[in-house]
């Protein structure tokens, strides 16, 4: 296995393999990405336990903030996020790995956790009274 930050996918060669180590990981992104942070657990198949933050949310994954943590690309497990006094939990899959922490794609039921973190972020939102003709803070999510 080639190692972190090589540019090298194991098993791809080709001008296809080539195209592809040359673009950023943002050109890869299909989901906008948004800097907000929570806890996360995750216990994966052999019960190994990892705890960390989120960090870089989108539609269908996050980054955990765990430095050091070392766990196989590929592996699944089932993770737990602590919005509030909300507990929501998640099928996932580890989809990178860098010496900061895991990359986590969401594999099943992705469109219930996002709703549960919108819900939350606009729940935030809300609990900021104005009086009248008074404007928030500009508030950037990214």
């Amino acid at each position: 296995m080639p190692a972190y930050g090589s540019g090298q996918n194991p098993g791809s060669s080709g001008p296809v393999a080539a195209a592809d180590r040359s673009r950023s990981a943002v050109d890869h992104r299909k989901h906008e990405r948004y800097g907000m942070r929570f806890p996360v657990t995750v216990v994966f198949e052999d019960g190994t336990t990892l705890h960390g933050h989120s960090e870089d949310v989108s539609l269908t994954g996050f980054f955990v903030v765990c430095p050091g943590v070392m766990v196989a690309v590929d592996r699944h497990g089932q993770g737990t996020i602590q919005l509030g006094q909300d507990r929501h939990t998640f099928h996932c899959r580890v989809a990178r790995q860098t010496p900061a922490g895991l990359a986590l794609s969401i594999t099943k039921d992705c469109a219930i956790l996002g709703y549960a973190i919108t819900n939350h972020l606009f729940n935030q939102l809300s609990s900021v009274r104005l009086g009248p003709g008074e404007s928030g803070p500009a508030r950037s999510f990214r």
